[in-house]
Protein backbone atom coordinates (compact mmCIF):
# COMPACT_ATOMS: atom_id res chain seq x y z
CA UNK A 1 0.00 0.00 0.00
CA UNK A 2 2.91 2.29 1.07
CA UNK A 3 6.66 2.28 -0.05
CA UNK A 4 8.54 4.34 2.87
CA UNK A 5 12.13 5.16 2.48
CA UNK A 6 14.12 7.09 4.89
CA UNK A 7 17.85 8.05 3.97
CA UNK A 8 20.72 11.05 3.53
CA UNK A 9 20.41 13.30 0.54
CA UNK A 10 23.68 12.38 -0.85
CA UNK A 11 24.58 16.43 -2.33
CA UNK A 12 23.95 17.82 1.07
CA UNK A 13 25.41 16.43 4.11
CA UNK A 14 23.05 16.53 6.79
CA UNK A 15 19.93 16.63 5.27
CA UNK A 16 17.63 13.16 4.68
CA UNK A 17 14.62 12.87 3.14
CA UNK A 18 11.54 10.76 3.91
CA UNK A 19 9.88 9.79 0.81
CA UNK A 20 6.57 7.86 0.97
CA UNK A 21 4.85 6.35 -2.67
CA UNK A 22 1.57 4.49 -2.82
CA UNK A 23 0.83 1.69 -4.53
CA UNK A 24 -0.67 2.02 -7.91
CA UNK A 25 -4.26 0.55 -8.12
CA UNK A 26 -4.82 1.81 -11.56
CA UNK A 27 -3.65 -1.81 -13.73
CA UNK A 28 -6.83 -3.42 -13.38
CA UNK A 29 -9.94 -1.92 -14.79
CA UNK A 30 -12.66 0.17 -12.63
CA UNK A 31 -10.72 -0.05 -9.29
CA UNK A 32 -11.38 3.12 -7.54
CA UNK A 33 -12.13 4.58 -4.18
CA UNK A 34 -16.14 5.79 -3.81
CA UNK A 35 -16.60 9.93 -2.66
CA UNK A 36 -18.61 11.86 -0.78
CA UNK A 37 -18.03 14.95 -2.36
CA UNK A 38 -18.50 18.28 -1.17
CA UNK A 39 -19.21 21.53 -3.19
CA UNK A 40 -19.26 25.02 -1.96
CA UNK A 41 -19.71 28.01 -4.20
CA UNK A 42 -19.36 31.26 -3.76
CA UNK A 43 -22.65 33.14 -5.60
CA UNK A 44 -21.76 36.90 -4.28
CA UNK A 45 -22.78 39.29 -6.34
CA UNK A 46 -18.75 39.88 -8.00
CA UNK A 47 -19.43 36.47 -9.44
CA UNK A 48 -21.64 37.39 -12.38
CA UNK A 49 -18.61 39.40 -13.74
CA UNK A 50 -16.93 37.40 -16.24
CA UNK A 51 -19.16 34.86 -16.40
CA UNK A 52 -17.28 33.00 -13.59
CA UNK A 53 -20.44 31.31 -11.76
CA UNK A 54 -22.20 30.04 -14.93
CA UNK A 55 -18.37 28.62 -15.63
CA UNK A 56 -18.73 26.95 -12.23
CA UNK A 57 -21.39 25.65 -12.61
CA UNK A 58 -21.02 24.44 -16.82
CA UNK A 59 -17.87 22.81 -15.35
CA UNK A 60 -20.16 21.02 -12.76
CA UNK A 61 -22.18 20.50 -15.20
CA UNK A 62 -19.79 17.94 -17.07
CA UNK A 63 -17.64 16.63 -14.08
CA UNK A 64 -21.05 14.69 -12.34
CA UNK A 65 -20.68 12.30 -15.72
CA UNK A 66 -17.13 11.31 -14.11
CA UNK A 67 -19.10 9.90 -11.06
CA UNK A 68 -21.35 6.80 -10.25
CA UNK A 69 -23.71 5.10 -8.59
CA UNK A 70 -20.97 4.47 -5.20
CA UNK A 71 -20.06 8.55 -5.29
CA UNK A 72 -22.08 11.08 -3.53
CA UNK A 73 -22.25 14.87 -3.79
CA UNK A 74 -23.33 17.91 -1.71
CA UNK A 75 -24.04 21.41 -3.52
CA UNK A 76 -23.85 24.49 -0.89
CA UNK A 77 -23.89 28.14 -2.44
CA UNK A 78 -22.82 30.94 -0.29
CA UNK A 79 -23.42 34.55 -0.65
CA UNK A 80 -25.10 36.78 2.52
CA UNK A 81 -26.07 33.41 3.76
CA UNK A 82 -25.20 29.58 3.04
CA UNK A 83 -28.07 27.38 1.31
CA UNK A 84 -27.85 23.19 1.24
CA UNK A 85 -29.00 22.75 -2.53
CA UNK A 86 -28.54 19.00 -2.10
CA UNK A 87 -27.01 17.11 0.43
CA UNK A 88 -25.15 13.31 -0.28
CA UNK A 89 -26.93 12.85 -3.46
CA UNK A 90 -26.02 9.56 -4.88
CA UNK A 91 -25.16 9.88 -8.23
CA UNK A 92 -27.10 7.79 -10.32
CA UNK A 93 -28.41 9.15 -13.71
CA UNK A 94 -31.73 10.31 -12.68
CA UNK A 95 -29.74 12.61 -9.76
CA UNK A 96 -27.23 13.41 -12.17
CA UNK A 97 -30.19 15.57 -14.15
CA UNK A 98 -31.53 17.06 -10.80
CA UNK A 99 -27.69 18.35 -9.82
CA UNK A 100 -28.01 19.83 -13.29
CA UNK A 101 -30.73 21.41 -12.99
CA UNK A 102 -30.06 23.22 -9.42
CA UNK A 103 -26.71 24.29 -11.15
CA UNK A 104 -29.21 26.02 -14.18
CA UNK A 105 -30.90 27.86 -10.94
CA UNK A 106 -28.03 29.56 -9.53
CA UNK A 107 -27.69 33.07 -9.56
CA UNK A 108 -25.20 35.45 -8.38
CA UNK A 109 -25.89 38.36 -6.15
CA UNK A 110 -25.23 39.57 -2.25
CA UNK A 111 -22.07 39.18 0.15
CA UNK A 112 -19.53 36.65 0.59
CA UNK A 113 -20.69 34.68 4.20
CA UNK A 114 -17.48 31.97 3.83
CA UNK A 115 -17.93 30.73 7.23
CA UNK A 116 -21.94 29.84 7.00
CA UNK A 117 -20.77 27.44 4.16
CA UNK A 118 -18.11 25.76 5.93
CA UNK A 119 -20.33 25.57 9.24
CA UNK A 120 -23.54 24.43 7.03
CA UNK A 121 -20.84 21.51 5.21
CA UNK A 122 -20.58 19.90 8.67
CA UNK A 123 -24.14 18.64 7.54
CA UNK A 124 -22.65 17.04 4.41
CA UNK A 125 -19.92 14.86 6.13
CA UNK A 126 -20.61 11.42 7.35
CA UNK A 127 -19.16 10.97 10.54
CA UNK A 128 -16.56 8.19 11.19
CA UNK A 129 -16.95 6.77 7.34
CA UNK A 130 -14.35 4.38 6.24
CA UNK A 131 -16.00 3.13 2.64
CA UNK A 132 -15.85 6.63 1.31
CA UNK A 133 -13.21 9.03 0.37
CA UNK A 134 -14.72 12.53 1.43
CA UNK A 135 -13.78 15.84 0.82
CA UNK A 136 -14.54 19.48 0.36
CA UNK A 137 -14.76 21.46 -2.28
CA UNK A 138 -14.26 25.65 -1.50
CA UNK A 139 -14.84 27.76 -4.44
CA UNK A 140 -14.67 32.15 -4.11
CA UNK A 141 -13.50 35.10 -5.99
CA UNK A 142 -13.19 37.06 -3.27
CA UNK A 143 -12.48 37.60 0.72
CA UNK A 144 -15.40 37.06 3.65
CA UNK A 145 -17.26 40.10 4.25
CA UNK A 146 -19.98 38.27 6.20
CA UNK A 147 -20.52 36.09 9.50
CA UNK A 148 -17.07 35.34 10.77
CA UNK A 149 -14.56 37.55 8.46
CA UNK A 150 -11.41 37.25 10.30
CA UNK A 151 -9.01 34.49 8.60
CA UNK A 152 -8.10 32.80 12.39
CA UNK A 153 -12.22 32.20 12.97
CA UNK A 154 -12.39 30.57 9.41
CA UNK A 155 -9.37 28.37 9.86
CA UNK A 156 -10.69 27.58 13.24
CA UNK A 157 -14.06 26.36 11.89
CA UNK A 158 -12.02 24.31 9.55
CA UNK A 159 -9.98 22.75 11.76
CA UNK A 160 -13.22 21.76 13.86
CA UNK A 161 -14.39 19.99 10.70
CA UNK A 162 -11.19 17.94 9.96
CA UNK A 163 -11.24 17.22 13.44
CA UNK A 164 -14.77 16.07 14.17
CA UNK A 165 -14.82 14.25 10.57
CA UNK A 166 -11.27 12.28 10.39
CA UNK A 167 -10.08 11.82 6.92
CA UNK A 168 -12.20 14.60 5.28
CA UNK A 169 -10.37 16.95 3.36
CA UNK A 170 -10.26 20.61 2.67
CA UNK A 171 -9.35 21.99 -0.89
CA UNK A 172 -9.81 25.88 -1.90
CA UNK A 173 -9.96 27.64 -5.29
CA UNK A 174 -9.28 31.01 -5.83
CA UNK A 175 -11.20 32.17 -8.92
CA UNK A 176 -9.52 35.95 -10.32
CA UNK A 177 -6.90 38.19 -8.60
CA UNK A 178 -9.61 39.42 -5.71
CA UNK A 179 -9.53 37.00 -3.38
CA UNK A 180 -7.47 36.40 -0.34
CA UNK A 181 -4.19 33.99 -1.12
CA UNK A 182 -3.30 33.49 2.21
CA UNK A 183 -6.14 32.38 3.57
CA UNK A 184 -7.17 29.49 0.89
CA UNK A 185 -3.00 28.61 0.87
CA UNK A 186 -3.64 28.38 4.49
CA UNK A 187 -7.23 26.19 4.53
CA UNK A 188 -5.94 23.41 2.11
CA UNK A 189 -2.90 23.31 4.30
CA UNK A 190 -4.82 22.82 7.50
CA UNK A 191 -7.51 20.83 5.41
CA UNK A 192 -4.63 18.72 3.58
CA UNK A 193 -5.76 19.38 0.27
CA UNK A 194 -4.63 21.94 -2.51
CA UNK A 195 -5.06 25.19 -3.36
CA UNK A 196 -5.69 26.24 -7.17
CA UNK A 197 -6.04 29.97 -8.78
CA UNK A 198 -8.47 29.96 -12.12
CA UNK A 199 -9.45 32.53 -14.26
CA UNK A 200 -10.74 30.46 -17.28
CA UNK A 201 -13.57 28.11 -17.88
CA UNK A 202 -10.90 25.78 -18.97
CA UNK A 203 -8.57 25.98 -15.69
CA UNK A 204 -12.11 25.56 -13.88
CA UNK A 205 -12.59 22.77 -15.59
CA UNK A 206 -9.38 20.86 -14.96
CA UNK A 207 -9.02 22.00 -11.07
CA UNK A 208 -12.18 20.41 -10.41
CA UNK A 209 -11.21 17.26 -12.41
CA UNK A 210 -7.77 17.13 -10.41
CA UNK A 211 -9.74 17.57 -7.22
CA UNK A 212 -12.16 14.68 -8.02
CA UNK A 213 -9.25 12.53 -9.54
CA UNK A 214 -7.37 12.43 -7.10
CA UNK A 215 -10.18 11.44 -4.04
CA UNK A 216 -11.71 8.87 -6.40
CA UNK A 217 -8.13 7.42 -6.54
CA UNK A 218 -7.01 7.92 -3.04
CA UNK A 219 -5.50 4.47 -1.34
CA UNK A 220 -4.77 5.90 1.87
CA UNK A 221 -5.93 9.32 4.11
CA UNK A 222 -4.80 10.71 7.45
CA UNK A 223 -0.82 10.11 6.47
CA UNK A 224 1.02 11.32 9.45
CA UNK A 225 4.59 11.01 10.09
CA UNK A 226 6.00 11.65 13.40
CA UNK A 227 9.88 13.17 13.92
CA UNK A 228 11.89 13.34 17.40
CA UNK A 229 11.90 16.17 19.32
CA UNK A 230 14.65 19.17 18.13
CA UNK A 231 14.71 17.85 14.36
CA UNK A 232 14.60 20.91 12.25
CA UNK A 233 11.68 19.97 9.30
CA UNK A 234 11.66 21.89 5.77
CA UNK A 235 7.98 21.52 4.78
CA UNK A 236 4.45 22.99 3.55
CA UNK A 237 2.93 20.54 5.38
CA UNK A 238 0.93 21.47 8.20
CA UNK A 239 3.12 20.37 11.46
CA UNK A 240 1.67 19.58 15.02
CA UNK A 241 3.72 19.36 18.00
CA UNK A 242 3.45 16.68 20.91
CA UNK A 243 3.32 16.77 24.75
CA UNK A 244 6.61 14.87 24.48
CA UNK A 245 7.91 17.60 21.42
CA UNK A 246 7.76 15.18 18.89
CA UNK A 247 7.03 16.39 15.18
CA UNK A 248 4.06 14.97 13.71
CA UNK A 249 4.08 16.43 9.66
CA UNK A 250 0.51 15.74 8.30
CA UNK A 251 0.26 14.51 4.99
CA UNK A 252 -2.71 13.87 4.62
CA UNK A 253 -4.02 11.76 1.42
CA UNK A 254 -1.93 9.55 -0.65
CA UNK A 255 -3.28 8.52 -4.28
CA UNK A 256 -2.41 6.34 -6.64
CA UNK A 257 1.26 6.21 -7.34
CA UNK A 258 1.37 9.41 -5.97
CA UNK A 259 4.72 10.48 -3.68
CA UNK A 260 5.16 12.44 -0.13
CA UNK A 261 8.76 13.22 0.34
CA UNK A 262 9.78 15.51 3.62
CA UNK A 263 12.94 16.88 4.00
CA UNK A 264 14.62 17.34 7.58
CA UNK A 265 17.56 18.15 8.95
CA UNK A 266 19.36 14.99 10.55
CA UNK A 267 21.97 12.16 10.49
CA UNK A 268 20.06 8.79 10.72
CA UNK A 269 17.08 9.22 12.77
CA UNK A 270 14.09 6.66 12.57
CA UNK A 271 10.43 7.77 11.87
CA UNK A 272 6.89 6.59 12.11
CA UNK A 273 4.67 6.97 9.39
CA UNK A 274 0.75 6.02 10.71
CA UNK A 275 -2.82 6.54 8.40
CA UNK A 276 -5.62 5.28 6.95
CA UNK A 277 -5.38 2.53 4.42
CA UNK A 278 -8.92 3.04 2.27
CA UNK A 279 -8.09 -0.06 0.11
CA UNK A 280 -8.36 -2.94 3.56
CA UNK A 281 -10.00 -0.35 5.56
CA UNK A 282 -8.32 -0.35 8.49
CA UNK A 283 -5.52 1.62 10.48
CA UNK A 284 -1.69 1.16 9.95
CA UNK A 285 1.35 2.32 11.99
CA UNK A 286 4.92 2.03 10.29
CA UNK A 287 8.72 2.45 11.94
CA UNK A 288 10.58 3.56 9.11
CA UNK A 289 14.64 3.43 9.60
CA UNK A 290 16.88 5.26 8.33
CA UNK A 291 18.78 3.91 5.41
CA UNK A 292 22.33 3.82 4.00
CA UNK A 293 21.97 1.75 1.19
CA UNK A 294 18.68 2.42 0.03
CA UNK A 295 19.12 6.04 -0.85
CA UNK A 296 17.30 7.63 -4.06
CA UNK A 297 19.82 10.25 -5.04
CA UNK A 298 17.72 12.07 -7.85
CA UNK A 299 14.47 11.82 -5.04
CA UNK A 300 16.76 13.71 -2.78
CA UNK A 301 18.43 16.18 -5.13
CA UNK A 302 15.10 17.62 -6.49
CA UNK A 303 13.56 17.28 -2.98
CA UNK A 304 16.12 19.79 -1.72
CA UNK A 305 16.16 22.06 -4.21
CA UNK A 306 12.13 22.24 -4.60
CA UNK A 307 11.99 23.36 -1.03
CA UNK A 308 14.43 25.92 -1.67
CA UNK A 309 12.12 27.47 -4.29
CA UNK A 310 9.28 27.20 -2.01
CA UNK A 311 10.92 28.90 0.80
CA UNK A 312 12.28 31.58 -1.51
CA UNK A 313 8.70 32.30 -2.92
CA UNK A 314 7.69 32.83 0.42
CA UNK A 315 10.45 35.28 1.22
CA UNK A 316 9.65 36.91 -2.42
CA UNK A 317 6.05 37.21 -1.39
CA UNK A 318 7.22 38.89 2.01
CA UNK A 319 9.73 40.96 1.36
CA UNK A 320 10.30 44.65 1.38
CA UNK A 321 11.83 47.05 -1.91
CA UNK A 322 14.61 47.07 0.43
CA UNK A 323 14.85 43.47 0.14
CA UNK A 324 14.96 43.20 -3.06
CA UNK A 325 19.02 43.41 -3.92
CA UNK A 326 19.46 40.30 -1.72
CA UNK A 327 16.81 38.02 -2.88
CA UNK A 328 17.69 38.54 -6.80
CA UNK A 329 21.26 36.97 -5.81
CA UNK A 330 19.77 34.44 -3.78
CA UNK A 331 17.50 34.12 -6.77
CA UNK A 332 19.94 34.32 -9.32
CA UNK A 333 22.59 31.66 -6.66
CA UNK A 334 19.67 29.26 -6.92
CA UNK A 335 19.07 29.56 -10.25
CA UNK A 336 22.31 28.62 -11.00
CA UNK A 337 22.46 25.41 -9.25
CA UNK A 338 19.45 24.07 -11.09
CA UNK A 339 20.65 24.64 -14.35
CA UNK A 340 23.75 22.76 -13.27
CA UNK A 341 21.75 20.23 -12.22
CA UNK A 342 19.82 20.17 -15.46
CA UNK A 343 22.52 19.78 -17.67
CA UNK A 344 23.48 16.35 -15.36
CA UNK A 345 20.33 15.00 -15.16
CA UNK A 346 17.29 15.18 -17.14
CA UNK A 347 13.73 15.56 -15.02
CA UNK A 348 10.79 17.87 -15.72
CA UNK A 349 11.00 19.22 -12.50
CA UNK A 350 13.89 21.51 -13.29
CA UNK A 351 12.19 23.54 -15.69
CA UNK A 352 9.46 24.38 -13.19
CA UNK A 353 11.61 25.41 -10.67
CA UNK A 354 13.73 27.65 -13.21
CA UNK A 355 10.35 29.10 -14.06
CA UNK A 356 9.62 29.98 -10.38
CA UNK A 357 12.58 31.37 -9.77
CA UNK A 358 11.70 34.09 -13.17
CA UNK A 359 8.39 34.85 -11.54
CA UNK A 360 10.23 35.86 -8.35
CA UNK A 361 12.60 37.45 -9.63
CA UNK A 362 9.51 39.46 -11.93
CA UNK A 363 7.68 40.01 -8.54
CA UNK A 364 10.71 41.73 -7.04
CA UNK A 365 10.45 44.46 -10.11
CA UNK A 366 7.01 45.03 -9.70
CA UNK A 367 4.83 48.12 -7.87
CA UNK A 368 3.74 46.99 -4.81
CA UNK A 369 0.03 46.81 -6.59
CA UNK A 370 1.06 44.63 -9.21
CA UNK A 371 3.05 42.05 -6.34
CA UNK A 372 0.22 41.95 -4.44
CA UNK A 373 -2.35 40.10 -7.54
CA UNK A 374 1.22 38.42 -8.67
CA UNK A 375 1.61 37.28 -5.60
CA UNK A 376 -1.15 34.88 -5.64
CA UNK A 377 0.14 32.92 -8.47
CA UNK A 378 3.42 32.93 -6.67
CA UNK A 379 1.77 31.96 -3.54
CA UNK A 380 -0.09 29.25 -5.40
CA UNK A 381 3.08 27.75 -7.14
CA UNK A 382 4.64 27.23 -3.68
CA UNK A 383 1.56 25.00 -2.43
CA UNK A 384 1.49 23.19 -5.65
CA UNK A 385 5.15 22.32 -5.39
CA UNK A 386 5.87 22.11 -1.38
CA UNK A 387 2.25 19.62 -1.15
CA UNK A 388 3.26 17.96 -4.92
CA UNK A 389 -0.92 17.58 -5.29
CA UNK A 390 -3.58 19.81 -7.89
CA UNK A 391 -2.85 21.72 -10.27
CA UNK A 392 -0.57 24.52 -11.05
CA UNK A 393 -1.68 27.73 -11.46
CA UNK A 394 -1.18 29.14 -15.29
CA UNK A 395 1.14 32.30 -14.63
CA UNK A 396 -0.09 34.84 -17.32
CA UNK A 397 3.42 34.92 -19.04
CA UNK A 398 5.17 33.41 -21.51
CA UNK A 399 5.92 29.44 -20.84
CA UNK A 400 7.94 27.09 -22.43
CA UNK A 401 6.32 24.18 -20.08
CA UNK A 402 4.18 21.82 -21.26
CA UNK A 403 1.05 21.13 -20.20
CA UNK A 404 1.81 17.73 -18.66
CA UNK A 405 3.91 19.77 -15.67
CA UNK A 406 -0.04 21.26 -15.30
CA UNK A 407 -0.82 18.41 -12.80
CA UNK A 408 2.28 16.41 -13.01
CA UNK A 409 1.56 15.38 -9.32
CA UNK A 410 -2.04 13.63 -9.63
CA UNK A 411 -2.93 10.33 -10.17
CA UNK A 412 -3.67 8.80 -14.06
CA UNK A 413 -7.15 8.93 -13.02
CA UNK A 414 -7.08 12.54 -11.98
CA UNK A 415 -5.38 13.12 -14.94
CA UNK A 416 -8.12 11.55 -16.85
CA UNK A 417 -10.76 13.07 -15.35
CA UNK A 418 -9.16 16.64 -15.27
CA UNK A 419 -8.00 16.85 -19.28
CA UNK A 420 -12.04 15.39 -20.12
CA UNK A 421 -13.65 18.06 -18.23
CA UNK A 422 -11.34 20.81 -19.68
CA UNK A 423 -12.06 19.42 -23.20
CA UNK A 424 -15.71 19.23 -22.41
CA UNK A 425 -15.77 22.72 -20.98
CA UNK A 426 -13.78 24.25 -23.60
CA UNK A 427 -16.56 23.11 -26.82
CA UNK A 428 -14.52 19.79 -27.35
CA UNK A 429 -16.82 17.46 -25.58
CA UNK A 430 -16.04 14.00 -26.50
CA UNK A 431 -19.67 13.37 -26.00
CA UNK A 432 -23.06 14.58 -25.20
CA UNK A 433 -23.18 15.86 -21.23
CA UNK A 434 -27.09 16.41 -21.52
CA UNK A 435 -27.13 12.21 -22.24
CA UNK A 436 -24.78 10.59 -19.64
CA UNK A 437 -23.33 7.52 -20.18
CA UNK A 438 -25.22 4.46 -20.16
CA UNK A 439 -25.13 2.98 -16.61
CA UNK A 440 -24.00 -0.26 -17.86
CA UNK A 441 -20.76 1.41 -18.97
CA UNK A 442 -19.30 3.13 -16.30
CA UNK A 443 -16.60 5.95 -16.91
CA UNK A 444 -14.00 4.15 -14.60
CA UNK A 445 -14.43 1.28 -16.84
CA UNK A 446 -10.58 1.65 -17.98
CA UNK A 447 -7.68 0.02 -18.13
CA UNK A 448 -5.31 2.22 -17.61
CA UNK A 449 -2.01 1.25 -19.92
CA UNK A 450 0.36 4.04 -20.17
CA UNK A 451 2.77 2.64 -22.40
CA UNK A 452 0.28 2.86 -25.50
CA UNK A 453 -2.56 5.30 -24.54
CA UNK A 454 -6.15 4.13 -25.39
CA UNK A 455 -9.35 5.95 -26.32
CA UNK A 456 -12.33 5.09 -24.92
CA UNK A 457 -15.99 4.30 -26.96
CA UNK A 458 -19.10 4.59 -24.73
CA UNK A 459 -22.28 2.48 -25.38
CA UNK A 460 -24.80 3.77 -27.77
CA UNK A 461 -22.14 5.00 -30.37
CA UNK A 462 -20.67 7.81 -28.43
CA UNK A 463 -17.31 8.95 -29.65
CA UNK A 464 -14.35 7.58 -28.41
CA UNK A 465 -12.30 9.55 -25.42
CA UNK A 466 -8.66 9.61 -25.78
CA UNK A 467 -7.05 9.33 -22.69
CA UNK A 468 -4.66 12.40 -21.89
CA UNK A 469 -1.07 11.55 -22.51
CA UNK A 470 1.32 10.56 -19.29
CA UNK A 471 3.52 13.38 -18.51
CA UNK A 472 7.40 13.22 -19.30
CA UNK A 473 8.82 10.17 -17.52
CA UNK A 474 10.64 11.13 -14.23
CA UNK A 475 11.93 9.78 -11.10
CA UNK A 476 9.23 11.50 -8.77
CA UNK A 477 9.89 12.42 -5.51
CA UNK A 478 8.30 14.84 -3.40
CA UNK A 479 9.28 18.29 -1.62
CA UNK A 480 8.92 20.56 1.77
CA UNK A 481 10.42 24.17 2.00
CA UNK A 482 13.75 25.55 2.98
CA UNK A 483 15.06 28.92 3.13
CA UNK A 484 17.55 31.36 1.02
CA UNK A 485 21.26 30.33 0.11
CA UNK A 486 23.09 28.77 -2.60
CA UNK A 487 24.54 25.69 -0.61
CA UNK A 488 24.30 24.26 2.55
CA UNK A 489 21.91 25.08 5.30
CA UNK A 490 19.88 27.87 4.40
Amino acid sequence: MLSIKKFSVPSHPGFSCTHLKAVSTETEAGVRTPVNFCVLIDTSGSMEVDSKLQNVCKSLYHLVDYMNNSDMISIITFSDSARIHCKGVAMNNSNKQMIRHILSQLVANGSTNMSDALIKARECIIPGATDKKQGILLLTDGHANLGVTQPSGILHILESITNDFTGCTVSSVGYGSDHNAELLDSMSRKGSGSYAVVNTIEEVGTVFGTILGDMASCVAQNIKVTFPACVTLHTKYSTEVGTDGSISVMVGDLSSGCDATILSEDTGISVNVSGFNIISNSPFSIAAEHSAEDVDEMIGLTTYYRSAVVELIQEVNASTTEMADTMKANIKGIRREIKAEKQRNENPIWDILLEDLSLCKQTLMMTPWMRAMHGQVLTQHGNYLGMMRGTRAVSGGPTGLPPATQNMFSSPLSRHISGGVSQAVSGGSPYDAHDPAPPSQDPYDIHFNYMTPPSRQFAGGGAAVPLPPPPAPMRQPFGGSLSRGVTGIW
